[in-house]
Order: C-alpha cells, then structure tokens, then sequence
C-alpha cells in the first residue's frame, strides 16, 4: 500500500467528502486531488493538514507516517534501512525476545 492509496482508503472508511477536507486542509483543489491520485506527492506540511483533517488515531497516524516516509527514500536509503531491518529482526529472533522490543524489557 502506498500513501495515496492510505489516504483513499482513510477517506472512504470515515466518510469524508473529498470537498470537505479540500475546504478543510486549503489546499489547492488540482494538488489534493494529485496528491490523493497518486500524481503527486504531497509536501509534508499539507500530508500533515491531511492526516489531521481525517482525524486519524494514533495507530492509523503512524501508519500513513511510515508510508510517507517509506516514499521520501531514495532507492539506496530504502536498501540500507531494509538490510538494518532485517538485522534487527535477526537479532530478536535470536534472542528469544518479542521482535522490536529493547535488551531491557
């Protein structure tokens, strides 16, 4: 799932008109419309503006964070945190510990 996908789905579940959360955010009519098609990405202060028009909770927050953020990489910064990912998942398998949890825990 990439962001605009997210975001389409967000809008969908919790009923929003697109026209409401273009009054709602200010963004300019064309770039939210870019911005939720795919077209384009949004600035992260309007993905921000965004995200708060649809009230999000702090698990759906994160999420379209992460998806944001996954998308501002560049292909060998994706590469280089894929490879640290894995390690770490590694390491918690091997250690007996619930993955993403610290030493002391």
């Amino acid at each position: 799932m990439n962001t605009a996908e997210f975001l389409r789905q967000q809008i969908a579940q919790k009923g929003y008109s697109k026209n409401e959360l273009i009054r709602r955010t200010g963004i300019d009519r064309s770039t939210f419309y870019q911005i939720v098609g795919g077209k384009r990405t949004a600035a992260p202060e309007q993905f921000r503006s965004i995200l708060k028009a649809l009230s999000l909770s702090q698990e759906e927050w994160v999420t379209a964070a992460s998806l944001y953020e996954r998308e501002q990489e560049t292909p060998k910064e994706r590469e280089d945190n894929d490879r640290i990912r894995d390690f770490l998942a590694a390491l918690d398998r091997g250690s007996g510990r619930e993955p993403g949890t610290c030493p002391s825990d």
